[in-house]
């Protein structure tokens, strides 16, 4: 958590990843619901309705916890175009250390190293933090690149699990402990 004053960044090769804030999530959620040009560079696409779907809940927490900022929804930014992407966690660790991460990144610019790029990057900064013990992924069998992005990390395939958002659906539950990214 950066100190009062400090902006928290950051950055890889060739993307830079920001932490939104509870006013920046809820400015997005306006301007796109009133259609208004957004404050800055995106590539079409971005935000996906997904994204736009967790905002306010998300951003509602944030307020509630400004320290929080981090743990939930990140911008994953290409020099050239702006936002292409978003990734983040489901909120600060649990009592077991436990943070779930989901990140997408618009169709094209899909399929060039940069989710893998910008995954990894996140996933170094949350283990950079004592609280985080294992960080978990869900993702369908069928989704290849997801599935390849997650390898390339280090996670396992633990077990089946049923979708939430999707009644009779199932996912795979993916993980990765810290000991496990160490090595």
């Amino acid at each position: 958590m950066p100190k009062r004053g400090e902006f928290l960044c950051l950055q890889t090769e060739r993307l830079q990843l920001m932490p939104m804030t509870a006013e920046a999530m809820e400015d997005l959620v306006k301007r796109v619901s009133k259609g208004k040009p957004l404050m800055q560079m995106a590539a079409e696409g971005w935000p996906s309705s997904q994204v736009l779907e967790v905002l306010p809940t998300f951003a509602a927490k944030l307020k509630k916890a400004p320290s929080h900022l981090g743990w939930y929804v990140w911008t994953v930014i290409h020099p050239d175009v702006g936002a292409i992407g978003s990734m983040g966690f489901g909120g600060k660790p649990n009592a077991k250390g436990e943070i779930v991460l989901g990140y997408e990144i618009v169709p094209q610019y899909r399929q060039k190293g940069y989710a893998t790029e910008a995954v990894s990057e996140l996933v170094k900064w949350a283990f950079s933090k004592i609280a985080v013990k294992r960080i978990v992924a869900f993702c369908p069998e069928d989704n290849i690149p997801s599935v390849k992005i997650l390898t390339r990390l280090g996670m396992q395939r633990v077990e089946q699990v049923e979708e939430p958002e999707l009644p009779n659906s199932q996912v795979w539950k993916w993980e990765i402990t810290r000991q496990q990214y160490r090595k």
